[in-house]
Protein backbone atom coordinates (compact mmCIF):
# COMPACT_ATOMS: atom_id res chain seq x y z
CA UNK A 1 0.00 0.00 0.00
CA UNK A 2 2.97 2.58 0.99
CA UNK A 3 4.47 1.76 -2.52
CA UNK A 4 1.10 2.29 -4.33
CA UNK A 5 0.69 5.62 -2.58
CA UNK A 6 4.88 6.51 -3.63
CA UNK A 7 3.64 5.92 -7.01
CA UNK A 8 0.72 7.73 -7.16
CA UNK A 9 2.61 10.74 -5.16
CA UNK A 10 5.54 10.41 -7.98
CA UNK A 11 3.35 11.13 -10.84
CA UNK A 12 1.71 14.20 -9.20
CA UNK A 13 2.57 17.00 -11.62
CA UNK A 14 2.75 20.69 -10.50
CA UNK A 15 0.60 23.13 -11.75
CA UNK A 16 2.35 25.70 -13.89
CA UNK A 17 1.07 29.38 -15.18
CA UNK A 18 2.15 32.13 -16.98
CA UNK A 19 1.67 35.44 -16.09
CA UNK A 20 1.88 38.35 -18.55
CA UNK A 21 0.86 41.69 -17.16
CA UNK A 22 1.37 43.37 -20.25
CA UNK A 23 -0.48 41.26 -22.77
CA UNK A 24 -2.38 38.56 -20.51
CA UNK A 25 -5.92 38.41 -19.31
CA UNK A 26 -6.95 37.03 -15.85
CA UNK A 27 -10.09 35.73 -18.31
CA UNK A 28 -7.28 33.09 -19.62
CA UNK A 29 -6.38 29.90 -18.74
CA UNK A 30 -3.22 30.84 -17.60
CA UNK A 31 -1.13 28.88 -20.45
CA UNK A 32 2.32 30.21 -21.91
CA UNK A 33 -0.05 31.41 -25.05
CA UNK A 34 -2.70 32.92 -22.90
CA UNK A 35 -1.16 33.66 -19.97
CA UNK A 36 -2.92 35.45 -16.38
CA UNK A 37 -2.55 39.13 -16.27
CA UNK A 38 -2.03 39.02 -12.34
CA UNK A 39 -1.41 36.60 -9.72
CA UNK A 40 -4.92 36.51 -9.11
CA UNK A 41 -5.28 33.40 -9.71
CA UNK A 42 -2.56 31.38 -9.15
CA UNK A 43 -2.95 28.29 -6.34
CA UNK A 44 -1.10 26.34 -4.10
CA UNK A 45 1.45 23.68 -5.44
CA UNK A 46 2.36 25.24 -8.41
CA UNK A 47 5.50 27.06 -10.77
CA UNK A 48 4.56 30.55 -11.79
CA UNK A 49 6.91 31.98 -15.10
CA UNK A 50 6.52 35.57 -15.24
CA UNK A 51 6.67 36.47 -18.92
CA UNK A 52 7.78 40.33 -20.06
CA UNK A 53 9.59 42.49 -18.00
CA UNK A 54 7.75 43.59 -15.35
CA UNK A 55 4.85 42.88 -12.88
CA UNK A 56 3.73 45.64 -10.38
CA UNK A 57 3.63 43.72 -6.91
CA UNK A 58 4.54 40.48 -5.87
CA UNK A 59 1.74 40.02 -3.10
CA UNK A 60 1.04 36.26 -1.81
CA UNK A 61 -0.99 35.14 1.04
CA UNK A 62 -1.47 31.56 2.34
CA UNK A 63 -0.12 29.72 -0.55
CA UNK A 64 2.29 26.56 0.03
CA UNK A 65 4.83 25.34 -2.56
CA UNK A 66 4.40 27.90 -4.99
CA UNK A 67 8.01 28.79 -7.37
CA UNK A 68 8.01 31.91 -8.86
CA UNK A 69 10.69 32.40 -11.59
CA UNK A 70 11.09 34.86 -14.63
CA UNK A 71 10.44 34.15 -18.09
CA UNK A 72 13.44 31.66 -20.08
CA UNK A 73 14.41 30.02 -15.92
CA UNK A 74 14.11 26.64 -16.66
CA UNK A 75 14.66 25.47 -13.30
CA UNK A 76 15.29 26.71 -9.99
CA UNK A 77 18.60 28.65 -10.37
CA UNK A 78 21.48 28.02 -8.55
CA UNK A 79 22.77 30.40 -5.96
CA UNK A 80 24.36 33.08 -7.31
CA UNK A 81 24.97 37.17 -6.19
CA UNK A 82 23.09 39.67 -8.84
CA UNK A 83 26.11 41.53 -10.61
CA UNK A 84 23.22 44.10 -11.88
CA UNK A 85 19.97 44.22 -12.75
CA UNK A 86 18.48 40.66 -13.11
CA UNK A 87 15.85 42.05 -16.37
CA UNK A 88 12.33 41.01 -14.33
CA UNK A 89 11.40 44.30 -12.51
CA UNK A 90 8.76 44.44 -9.73
CA UNK A 91 7.84 47.21 -7.01
CA UNK A 92 7.54 45.24 -3.90
CA UNK A 93 7.26 41.43 -2.57
CA UNK A 94 5.24 40.40 -0.01
CA UNK A 95 4.30 37.19 1.33
CA UNK A 96 1.69 36.56 3.96
CA UNK A 97 1.21 33.20 5.81
CA UNK A 98 2.91 31.38 3.53
CA UNK A 99 4.82 27.72 3.04
CA UNK A 100 7.44 26.93 0.99
CA UNK A 101 6.91 29.67 -1.71
CA UNK A 102 9.88 30.51 -3.29
CA UNK A 103 10.75 33.15 -5.37
CA UNK A 104 14.03 33.96 -7.44
CA UNK A 105 16.19 36.76 -9.66
CA UNK A 106 13.70 39.16 -9.44
CA UNK A 107 15.21 42.98 -9.67
CA UNK A 108 13.00 44.75 -6.72
CA UNK A 109 12.49 48.45 -6.34
CA UNK A 110 9.98 51.21 -5.92
CA UNK A 111 11.94 53.31 -9.11
CA UNK A 112 9.73 50.36 -11.20
CA UNK A 113 6.40 52.00 -10.15
CA UNK A 114 3.53 53.34 -12.86
CA UNK A 115 0.32 53.46 -11.36
CA UNK A 116 -2.49 52.44 -13.36
CA UNK A 117 -5.90 50.99 -13.35
CA UNK A 118 -5.30 47.49 -12.26
CA UNK A 119 -2.24 48.73 -9.24
CA UNK A 120 -3.01 52.60 -9.00
CA UNK A 121 -0.56 52.83 -6.48
CA UNK A 122 2.31 51.23 -4.36
CA UNK A 123 1.38 49.28 -1.54
CA UNK A 124 4.84 48.69 -0.19
CA UNK A 125 8.77 48.52 -0.26
CA UNK A 126 11.44 45.94 -0.30
CA UNK A 127 10.44 42.61 1.14
CA UNK A 128 8.44 41.19 3.69
CA UNK A 129 7.59 37.65 4.81
CA UNK A 130 5.08 37.65 7.73
CA UNK A 131 3.81 34.65 9.47
CA UNK A 132 5.66 32.76 6.76
CA UNK A 133 7.66 29.17 6.69
CA UNK A 134 10.37 27.38 4.38
CA UNK A 135 9.93 30.64 2.12
CA UNK A 136 13.04 31.27 0.10
CA UNK A 137 14.28 34.95 -1.54
CA UNK A 138 17.19 34.19 -3.56
CA UNK A 139 19.33 35.73 -6.30
CA UNK A 140 17.54 39.28 -6.17
CA UNK A 141 18.43 42.60 -5.94
CA UNK A 142 16.71 44.98 -3.72
CA UNK A 143 17.02 48.70 -3.38
CA UNK A 144 14.81 51.79 -3.17
CA UNK A 145 16.74 53.89 -6.46
CA UNK A 146 19.75 52.40 -8.35
CA UNK A 147 22.10 55.62 -8.19
CA UNK A 148 22.12 57.61 -4.73
CA UNK A 149 24.84 59.78 -6.60
CA UNK A 150 24.27 63.64 -4.50
CA UNK A 151 20.93 62.44 -1.93
CA UNK A 152 20.46 65.05 0.61
CA UNK A 153 20.19 63.52 4.29
CA UNK A 154 16.31 64.20 3.67
CA UNK A 155 16.21 62.10 0.35
CA UNK A 156 17.90 59.31 2.08
CA UNK A 157 15.52 59.40 4.79
CA UNK A 158 12.49 59.11 2.51
CA UNK A 159 13.85 57.03 -0.42
CA UNK A 160 15.68 54.27 1.38
CA UNK A 161 13.08 53.88 4.60
CA UNK A 162 11.41 50.84 4.53
CA UNK A 163 13.38 48.89 1.66
CA UNK A 164 14.34 46.07 3.55
CA UNK A 165 14.48 42.58 3.87
CA UNK A 166 11.86 42.05 7.10
CA UNK A 167 10.82 38.64 8.19
CA UNK A 168 8.09 38.82 11.53
CA UNK A 169 5.95 35.93 12.82
CA UNK A 170 5.59 32.43 11.53
CA UNK A 171 7.44 29.14 12.66
CA UNK A 172 10.43 29.95 10.65
CA UNK A 173 12.62 28.12 8.04
CA UNK A 174 13.18 30.67 5.77
CA UNK A 175 16.07 31.31 3.73
CA UNK A 176 17.28 34.50 2.08
CA UNK A 177 20.12 33.73 -0.27
CA UNK A 178 22.65 35.33 -2.61
CA UNK A 179 20.40 38.96 -2.72
CA UNK A 180 21.95 42.19 -3.31
CA UNK A 181 20.35 44.81 -0.93
CA UNK A 182 21.56 48.58 -1.62
CA UNK A 183 20.30 52.06 -0.70
CA UNK A 184 17.71 50.22 1.94
CA UNK A 185 17.80 49.42 5.27
CA UNK A 186 19.13 45.84 5.51
CA UNK A 187 18.02 42.71 6.93
CA UNK A 188 15.94 42.37 9.40
CA UNK A 189 15.02 39.06 11.25
CA UNK A 190 11.85 39.86 13.77
CA UNK A 191 10.54 36.30 13.60
CA UNK A 192 12.26 33.08 14.91
CA UNK A 193 14.27 30.25 13.46
CA UNK A 194 15.16 31.84 10.12
CA UNK A 195 18.82 32.21 7.96
CA UNK A 196 20.02 35.12 6.03
CA UNK A 197 23.40 33.54 4.06
CA UNK A 198 25.68 34.96 1.53
CA UNK A 199 23.94 38.16 0.62
CA UNK A 200 25.52 41.49 -0.20
CA UNK A 201 23.88 44.48 2.34
CA UNK A 202 25.04 47.86 1.54
CA UNK A 203 24.66 51.48 1.94
CA UNK A 204 22.17 51.64 4.62
CA UNK A 205 20.55 54.40 6.84
CA UNK A 206 19.77 51.85 9.80
CA UNK A 207 21.37 48.69 11.30
CA UNK A 208 22.84 46.63 8.75
CA UNK A 209 20.97 43.80 10.02
CA UNK A 210 18.94 43.24 13.54
CA UNK A 211 18.35 39.30 14.63
CA UNK A 212 15.42 40.96 17.69
CA UNK A 213 14.14 37.18 17.83
CA UNK A 214 15.42 33.62 18.46
CA UNK A 215 16.99 30.93 16.91
CA UNK A 216 18.03 33.23 13.87
CA UNK A 217 21.62 32.71 11.65
CA UNK A 218 23.37 35.41 10.28
CA UNK A 219 26.31 33.65 8.16
CA UNK A 220 28.76 34.29 5.25
CA UNK A 221 27.46 37.48 4.20
CA UNK A 222 29.17 41.16 3.76
CA UNK A 223 27.64 44.31 5.00
CA UNK A 224 29.34 48.01 4.25
CA UNK A 225 28.92 51.79 4.39
CA UNK A 226 26.58 52.77 6.75
CA UNK A 227 24.70 56.51 5.99
CA UNK A 228 24.69 58.44 8.84
CA UNK A 229 21.37 60.51 7.91
CA UNK A 230 19.14 60.77 10.75
CA UNK A 231 19.40 60.42 14.68
CA UNK A 232 19.41 56.54 14.77
CA UNK A 233 22.87 54.84 16.39
CA UNK A 234 23.36 52.51 13.68
CA UNK A 235 24.67 48.47 14.46
CA UNK A 236 26.65 46.40 12.18
CA UNK A 237 24.51 44.05 13.88
CA UNK A 238 22.36 43.64 16.71
CA UNK A 239 21.29 40.88 18.80
CA UNK A 240 18.07 41.37 21.67
CA UNK A 241 16.88 42.06 24.08
CA UNK A 242 16.85 38.91 25.22
CA UNK A 243 17.08 36.19 22.27
CA UNK A 244 18.32 33.23 22.52
CA UNK A 245 19.98 30.55 20.37
CA UNK A 246 21.44 33.25 17.48
CA UNK A 247 24.18 32.95 15.14
CA UNK A 248 26.93 35.43 13.20
CA UNK A 249 28.99 32.81 11.55
CA UNK A 250 31.91 34.11 8.74
CA UNK A 251 30.50 37.56 8.28
CA UNK A 252 32.49 40.76 7.14
CA UNK A 253 30.87 44.10 8.49
CA UNK A 254 32.55 47.53 7.35
CA UNK A 255 31.05 50.83 8.78
CA UNK A 256 32.41 52.32 5.36
CA UNK A 257 34.87 51.68 2.86
CA UNK A 258 36.04 54.66 1.31
CA UNK A 259 36.87 58.01 3.75
CA UNK A 260 35.35 60.49 1.31
CA UNK A 261 32.02 58.82 1.52
CA UNK A 262 28.97 61.39 2.27
CA UNK A 263 27.15 61.03 5.61
CA UNK A 264 29.89 58.23 6.41
CA UNK A 265 29.02 56.59 9.54
CA UNK A 266 31.79 57.09 12.23
CA UNK A 267 30.38 55.95 15.61
CA UNK A 268 28.64 52.87 14.13
CA UNK A 269 28.74 50.22 16.92
CA UNK A 270 29.86 46.94 15.59
CA UNK A 271 28.18 43.54 16.52
CA UNK A 272 25.93 43.40 19.68
CA UNK A 273 24.33 41.23 22.11
CA UNK A 274 21.89 43.05 24.45
CA UNK A 275 20.43 43.20 28.13
CA UNK A 276 20.31 39.51 28.92
CA UNK A 277 20.66 37.45 25.32
CA UNK A 278 21.90 33.75 25.82
CA UNK A 279 23.22 30.93 23.81
CA UNK A 280 24.11 33.74 21.06
CA UNK A 281 27.56 32.64 18.68
CA UNK A 282 29.80 35.07 17.62
CA UNK A 283 32.08 33.28 15.04
CA UNK A 284 34.50 33.67 12.43
CA UNK A 285 33.59 37.38 11.60
CA UNK A 286 35.59 40.29 9.86
CA UNK A 287 34.16 43.62 11.90
CA UNK A 288 35.27 47.13 11.19
CA UNK A 289 34.63 49.30 13.14
CA UNK A 290 33.80 53.01 14.06
CA UNK A 291 33.09 52.91 17.53
CA UNK A 292 34.50 51.59 20.52
CA UNK A 293 31.92 48.64 20.40
CA UNK A 294 33.52 46.30 18.27
CA UNK A 295 31.66 42.93 20.06
CA UNK A 296 29.66 43.71 23.00
CA UNK A 297 27.36 41.30 25.21
CA UNK A 298 25.63 43.07 28.00
CA UNK A 299 24.33 41.05 30.54
CA UNK A 300 24.92 37.94 28.49
CA UNK A 301 24.92 34.17 29.35
CA UNK A 302 26.76 31.08 28.21
CA UNK A 303 27.28 33.37 24.39
CA UNK A 304 30.37 32.18 22.79
CA UNK A 305 32.52 34.88 21.20
CA UNK A 306 35.39 32.83 19.07
CA UNK A 307 37.90 33.69 15.64
CA UNK A 308 36.71 36.79 15.23
CA UNK A 309 38.86 39.98 14.28
CA UNK A 310 38.36 43.14 15.06
CA UNK A 311 39.58 46.20 13.23
CA UNK A 312 39.84 49.78 12.99
CA UNK A 313 38.02 51.34 10.54
CA UNK A 314 39.37 52.63 7.38
CA UNK A 315 42.62 53.93 9.49
CA UNK A 316 40.60 56.17 11.91
CA UNK A 317 42.95 57.78 14.98
CA UNK A 318 40.97 56.94 18.07
CA UNK A 319 41.53 57.81 21.76
CA UNK A 320 44.02 54.93 22.95
CA UNK A 321 41.39 54.54 26.27
CA UNK A 322 38.99 53.78 23.55
CA UNK A 323 39.59 51.58 20.60
CA UNK A 324 37.09 49.43 19.31
CA UNK A 325 36.93 46.24 21.87
CA UNK A 326 35.35 42.87 22.74
CA UNK A 327 33.32 43.41 25.53
CA UNK A 328 31.57 41.39 28.17
CA UNK A 329 29.95 43.62 30.53
CA UNK A 330 26.81 43.85 32.79
CA UNK A 331 23.34 45.04 30.87
CA UNK A 332 21.47 48.07 31.35
CA UNK A 333 19.60 47.14 34.22
CA UNK A 334 22.57 45.75 35.99
CA UNK A 335 21.76 42.21 35.45
CA UNK A 336 25.61 40.44 35.04
CA UNK A 337 26.58 38.74 32.10
CA UNK A 338 28.14 35.15 32.85
CA UNK A 339 28.77 31.72 31.62
CA UNK A 340 30.51 33.29 28.33
CA UNK A 341 33.49 32.06 26.12
CA UNK A 342 35.79 34.26 24.44
CA UNK A 343 38.73 32.68 22.37
CA UNK A 344 40.76 32.51 19.85
CA UNK A 345 40.08 36.48 18.91
CA UNK A 346 41.91 39.56 17.81
CA UNK A 347 40.98 43.08 18.72
CA UNK A 348 42.14 46.11 19.93
CA UNK A 349 41.91 45.63 23.04
CA UNK A 350 39.23 43.64 25.96
CA UNK A 351 36.42 45.17 28.33
CA UNK A 352 35.63 41.87 30.41
CA UNK A 353 33.20 41.86 33.72
CA UNK A 354 35.20 39.88 36.15
CA UNK A 355 33.42 36.74 36.46
CA UNK A 356 31.36 36.88 33.14
CA UNK A 357 33.74 34.76 31.16
CA UNK A 358 34.07 30.64 32.20
CA UNK A 359 36.14 29.39 29.15
CA UNK A 360 38.90 32.01 27.67
CA UNK A 361 41.93 31.10 25.42
CA UNK A 362 44.15 32.85 22.64
CA UNK A 363 43.08 36.20 22.64
CA UNK A 364 45.23 38.44 20.51
CA UNK A 365 45.56 42.33 21.37
CA UNK A 366 46.17 44.09 18.57
CA UNK A 367 47.46 47.24 20.44
CA UNK A 368 49.67 45.44 22.99
CA UNK A 369 50.82 43.33 20.43
CA UNK A 370 50.16 40.10 23.08
CA UNK A 371 47.97 37.61 24.04
CA UNK A 372 46.06 38.40 27.04
CA UNK A 373 43.91 36.68 30.36
CA UNK A 374 41.27 37.97 31.92
CA UNK A 375 40.83 38.28 35.59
Amino acid sequence: MKFFILLLLSKVKMQTYYVNYATGSDANVGSATKPFKTLAKISSGCTVYLHGSYYPNIVLSGLTDVTVLKDGVAKWPERALPTGDTGFHTCYVSLTSCTGVKIAGMSVSQSYFVADATFPKLTGKGVTLNLCAGCVIQNCEIFSFRDNTGWTAAQWNSWANGVAVLITGGTGGNNIFNNHLFNSQGIQLKGNNNLADSNLVENTITDFSGLWSGGNTLSNNVFRNSYRVNGNHNDESQIGPKVSHCNILNNTFVAFTDPNQPFKDLAMQCVGAYDGSSYITIKGNKIYGSHPIGIWCLGGVNNIIDQNEVFICCGQLWDPKRPPSISIQPSKSGGASKGNTVTNNKAPAYQIQTGSVTVQSNNYDTTQKKFVTFA
